[in-house]
């Protein structure tokens, strides 16, 4: 999985210091997500170096390894019978129906004891299989205590987790999974025990969406090198390399769901798409199915409008009763009603506190305490000197005493000033950060009694995307039967970056 770039650097930097590299992969696996291809062309050119490892060990059936072995060698007619024939295709008319399969296959052999997972390729549905999962999860009784809000994510003891970037000084690493032992809402941090064992504490940039996410379901890159029990995978694409590591991943039986009308269009599908290879849309792809352009007549081009503006219209109805979360707003309120309060406190501070510094009160602060410091420093020499010089010091002392009144009732008058203005700014920060924070609650509130309402905005957004792509395909049939709108003259444009904007969510 090693791009080329950092693979010629580590290669270079083992010649340099004279020591030997021994390389472990497999690349009929998922390569890597920058330009690659060095593993694979070093073991064509240095054959004879090459030690394979031929004999599989973790699949308990034969038979399975053969299809598996089958598979890896691009056989996929082979492989995808052997799945059919063992009733280990799934096959559901829909993708909520697929998806919520998916989920209760895993969940009935998690009750049962059994080690298993969900896999799927595209981030999108791994995030759907997520709140699913987490639902079923919870269902058994494995969640307690407080909840933890971080980013898009809610978290509790008991709750499965994966890290999604390095952290903590290193201890962290990318695509660790563990169980959260413990939150403690009021620090914001949260403990969990790792799979490998280790107590692990989360918490500032470590504790956030782009480093912590739930594992009830993974992506298959997240879960190469990984071994269970039984594997749910989801069919959405990906290829031959995705299949052959999704399908590889358990000892006893891996079961892939299907959207399909029945068994027989499911096997075609999947000798189609597993004998195709995704690298380029790996990288490129973030979660909007990618389409191949198909000729339409003008019937499928009025279709094709038709649901896209049904898709639309009903995704405005069921926004407008989606109460809207202020997220990053409410926030900024709270962090402005602080530092108000931190700037009344320093009213109260002899040298002006850190929040006024800069400002008028701040100079007139510093003014007094310079002229108080001035005279306590010309005391303290006249103790210690004697004769005309104790008199010089004296007199400069009382000069610099005289001064403090007037520089006294000056900062008291800023002072008074200053307060009245930040109380009256603090009141109004107050009464907005309470506003947001009833709209933040009653967003949360709405999200947890109707999990179904967000799911299903979050579904019509990409048959919003995918309608909008067909649009676009088919604007040439369109623009022969009705005027289009201005804005779908941008479609053509808009449809490579869909799938980057809806990845993100309904907030972006």
């Amino acid at each position: 999985m090693t791009d080329d770039a950092a693979l010629v650097s580590v290669l270079e930097a083992a010649r340099t210091a004279g020591t030997k590299v021994v390389m472990v992969g497999d690349h009929r696996q998922l390569g890597s997500v920058g330009p690659g291809g060095g593993f694979e062309g070093l073991i064509r050119r240095f054959g004879a170096a090459v030690h394979p490892l031929t004999e599989n060990v973790r699949q308990h059936d034969p038979a399975e390894r053969g299809a598996l072995a089958e598979l890896r060698a691009g056989k996929v007619n082979l492989a995808v019978a052997f799945y059919a024939n063992r009733g280990r295709l799934a096959v559901h008319p829909d993708r909520h129906s697929a998806l919520d399969a998916t989920v209760a296959g895993w969940a009935a052999d998690v009750a049962a004891g059994v080690n298993a997972a969900i896999y799927a390729w595209r981030r999108a549905n791994v995030a759907e299989l997520n709140v699913r999962g987490r639902r079923a999860w919870e269902a058994m009784g494995r969640l307690s205590g407080p909840e933890l809000f971080v980013g898009a994510g809610d978290y509790r003891a008991g709750d499965r987790i994966v890290t999604l970037a390095a952290g903590a000084g290193g201890e962290i690493v990318t695509s660790e999974t563990g169980t959260v032992l413990a939150v403690d809402v009021a620090r914001r941090e949260l403990a969990a025990t790792m799979d490998d064992g280790r107590l692990q504490r989360f918490a500032g940039e470590d504790l956030d969406a782009g480093h912590l996410a739930h594992s009830y379901a993974l992506t298959v890159h997240r879960a190469q090198g990984a071994t269970v029990a039984r594997a749910h995978a989801l069919e959405d694409g990906g290829g031959r390399e995705l299949a052959y590591v999704k399908m590889s991943r358990a000892k006893e039986s891996s079961t892939v769901y299907v959207v399909a009308d029945d068994v027989d269009q499911a096997v075609d599908d999947l000798r189609w798409s597993w004998s195709q290879s995704k690298r380029i849309g790996w990288a490129i792809d973030q979660g909007v199915p990618d389409h191949t352009p198909r000729p339409g007549g003008e019937r499928e081009a009025v279709s094709a409008s038709l649901r896209h503006a049904r898709l639309v219209a009903e995704r405005e109805a069921l926004a407008s009763i989606i109460p809207e979360d202020p997220g990053f707003a409410f926030r900024r309120a709270e962090g402005r009603v602080r530092q108000l309060e931190s700037a009344l406190a320093d009213l109260d501070r002899p040298d002006g506190g850190r929040a006024l510094h800069g400002t008028p009160v701040g100079a007139a602060a510093d003014a007094l305490n310079k002229v108080c410091e001035e005279r306590r420093r010309l005391l303290a020499r006249a103790e210690r000197a004697g004769g005309r010089e104790r008199r010089q010091l004296r007199r400069q002392s009382e000069v610099a005493a005289a001064q403090e009144p007037q520089l006294r009732s000056a900062l008291e008058k800023l002072a008074e000033t200053e307060r009245a203005r930040l109380s009256s700014e603090l009141r109004d920060a107050r009464a907005v950060a309470s506003e947001l924070r009833s709209q933040h609650d009653a967003a949360r509130r709405f999200a947890l009694s109707h999990p179904e309402a967000t799911d299903r905005l979050a579904h019509l957004d990409r048959q919003i995307a995918d309608a909008s792509y067909t649009l676009g395909v088919d604007r040439q049939a369109l623009d022969g039967i009705a005027p289009r709108r201005p804005q779908e003259h941008n479609l053509d444009r808009m449809a490579p970056r869909l799938d980057r904007v809806l990845d993100h969510g309904i907030d972006l």
